[in-house]
């Protein structure tokens, strides 16, 4: 088996044990575990195998029924994501667009930096400055866009840099520029 595991190239995310056993009576053939691959998890984050008997008692029609199943842990699994990419912290959002009485020109706006290959979020909730601010502070997000009348009757935008504390102010109808600044 291991050979096996070899020749097809996957001996260094898949290894074969003869001693694996799993503990439910149902497994009528090969067992499997799931390892997490820098050893974070202690245990298996999931399990599972081949169980031909199961479905076919189940459903009883005189068909032998063939079976593999695999369960995950999901407290395992969270224990990884947790120190990995989605709690890490830096958002996936790029920009924050906080409308100010200009929900469709903000959501048009967001649909032009998205076809730009920015993730865009909107503040669609009617919030005082100050929270959407603090949200995207606490959400590490790094520029904000507040748009209001006067951005819309001057066609422009300005765009906030959270981290650096300074803005840079670009033609609406000029977005290609953006990538020069985010």
């Amino acid at each position: 088996m291991k050979k096996y595991l070899k020749d097809i190239n996957i001996s260094s995310v898949c290894n074969f044990s003869s001693s694996l056993a799993r503990g439910q009576n149902y497994y009528t053939g090969n067992v499997f575990e799931v390892y997490d691959k820098k050893g974070i998890i202690n245990g298996s984050i999931g399990a599972g195998g081949r169980y031909d008997k199961m479905i076919t008692e189940f459903i009883n029609d005189g068909n032998e029924y063939s079976t593999v199943g695999i369960s995950f842990g999901l407290s395992a699994i969270y224990e990884l994501l947790k120190d990995n990419t989605m709690f890490n912290d830096k958002s996936d959002t790029d920009v924050y667009i906080i409308p100010m009485d200009t929900d469709i020109e903000s959501l048009t706006l967001a649909n032009n930096l998205r076809d730009l290959g920015y993730n865009v979020e909107i503040e669609m909730k009617t919030k005082k400055l100050k929270k959407s601010l603090d949200y995207a502070n606490k959400e590490k997000i790094p520029y904000v866009i507040i748009l209001g009348e006067n951005e819309i009757e001057n066609n422009t935008i300005v765009i906030k840099d959270m981290f650096n504390n300074n803005s840079i102010e670009l033609k609406l109808n000029n977005l290609e520029k953006i990538k020069e600044y985010i």
